[in-house]
């Protein structure tokens, strides 16, 4: 029977990496990740099988790789990148890698998974004989992390309301390392002495990864975080050099025909075109901050433009994936501005990101006092998706790589500036304008990102 299952384990993997191999070419529509992470669990479940020790360090391994990725996002939130397994509306790691729990002590609990698991993986590299005390040891760290991966499920599906695929390896990851353990704890038993396990090689090696992977990796953070551009933002402190990292020149030619919802006087000093998706997490904090930013400047105009993230209503999308809700959110604020809506509705969808359901989206119409019957005629109306589709090629046409995109005219006579920082280095390039200082000329278009 253990023959059976070592071998049935190792197949299943096989089968499932050619799986994976296979819809990764068809398309990154999420399949071919899935079948990939399934994989690596069934090969580990058959090394564990086979030997509870090399399943641990797999293991770990796997669970360090899944934290390191998502840590890599929050180090590069700024960039608006989106993560790998953003597949829908309910499945989307960059929104669950951004809530309020994403976050210990200041840090990314990505980063302490990543001290953890690396500690764990260096601890597991025993000799099988001498593997008593690491067995026993995993066996308790595995129950803490089984109940804490637990309490963050339950925030990812019930306060989140969304599920990060790479959560869910790590989720998966500990389970294993329980199986591990009491496998290992079998195979070699032995007294159980906390004062032995505390003293023991294997825990110091744990804590001191641990200590030396946090205390570096989150003074790196800090540091990067007080030195970026934002923080400099906020304190006020930008020096030419600076203020030339917030934009760039324009990477295309702004078209717009006049049709556009424009929130502010026509007549502003200040011009920006904001291309956004109502599905992408930075375009709400920065609708967000746009918002009293609009409210008190009278010299800014915004005009908004929708880019969906998907081919389902996109025709120049780089990335194309299925996701139908992109689109129903981008007709409700388009089918909202003949009745004079469009920024009431932008700001529902953008606030109750995860409820683009029929039902939702109507709900949120009758919310900002839409003529509901009006509104889902329009809806259904062909010229809906051709008016999202034309927002699009306009997009690409001005060079949209990713959302929210935001362009600048006014700063640097009739030419259009990209910024770089979303809203709030926007806010400080028209504030250093404003005051008269002299505006160093924009950077040349960043080059586009390989494939």
């Amino acid at each position: 029977m253990d023959t059976a299952l070592k071998q049935g384990l190792l197949g299943l993997a096989a089968l499932l990496a050619v799986g994976a191999a296979i819809a990764s070419a068809a398309g990154p529509d999420g399949v071919g990740l899935a079948l990939g992470i399934g994989a690596y669990l069934a090969l580990t479940a058959s090394i564990v099988a086979r030997s509870p020790r090399l399943g641990s360090l797999l293991a770990a391994v796997g669970a360090f790789s899944a934290n390191a990725y998502l840590f890599s996002h929050k180090w590069e939130a700024a960039k608006a990148t989106a993560s790998i397994c953003n597949i829908n509306t309910y499945i989307d790691c960059d929104r669950v890698n951004a809530n309020e729990w994403s976050t210990a002590f200041g840090l990314p609990i990505t980063l302490l998974g990543m001290g953890f698991y690396a500690g764990l993986a260096i601890a597991s590299l025993v000799r099988d004989e001498d593997a008593r005390r690491f067995h026993q040891l995993n066996l308790v760290f595995a129950i803490v992390n089984l109940v804490y991966s637990a309490f963050l499920a339950y925030i990812s599906v019930f306060v989140v309301q969304a599920l990060c695929v790479l959560c869910m390896t790590i989720y998966a990851s500990n389970l294993l390392l329980l199986w591990a353990a009491i496998a290992g704890t079998r195979k070699q038993p032995g007294p159980w002495d906390p004062m032995e396990l505390g003293a023991s090689r294997d825990f110091v090696t744990i804590a001191v990864v641990f200590l030396v992977t946090v205390a570096g990796g989150g003074f790196a953070f800090k540091s990067q975080q007080s030195n970026s551009v934002a923080a400099q933002v906020k304190s006020g402190n930008l020096d030419d050099a600076m203020l030339a990292q917030l934009y760039t020149e324009a990477c295309g030619t702004v078209e717009l025909d006049g049709t556009e919802p424009t929130w502010g006087p026509p007549s502003a000093r200040y011009a920006v075109v904001e291309w956004a998706d109502y599905m992408c997490p930075h375009c709400a904090d920065a609708s967000k901050r746009l918002q009293p930013f609009l409210a008190a400047n009278k010299d800014v105009k915004l005009t908004f433009k929708v880019f969906p993230l998907t081919g389902e209503c996109s025709d120049v999308l780089l990335r194309p994936g299925n996701h139908p809700e992109r689109c129903t959110a981008a007709y409700a604020a388009e089918c909202a501005r003949p009745q004079g809506k469009y920024f009431e509705m932008s700001h529902q969808l953008f606030d109750n990101q995860g409820y683009f359901e029929p039902s939702d989206v109507e709900f949120m119409a009758t919310q900002v006092g839409l003529d509901v019957p009006t509104w889902k005629a329009c809806m259904a109306d062909p010229a809906t998706e051709a008016s999202v589709r034309q927002d699009s090629v306009a997009g690409k046409t001005a060079g949209v790589r990713g959302t929210p995109t935001m362009l600048l005219k006014g700063t640097h006579g009739d030419s259009w500036i990209l910024i770089q920082g979303g809203a709030e280095a926007l806010e400080a390039v028209v504030s250093a304008h404003r005051s008269g200082r002299p505006m160093p000329p924009p950077p040349p278009c960043p080059p586009e990102p390989e494939e």
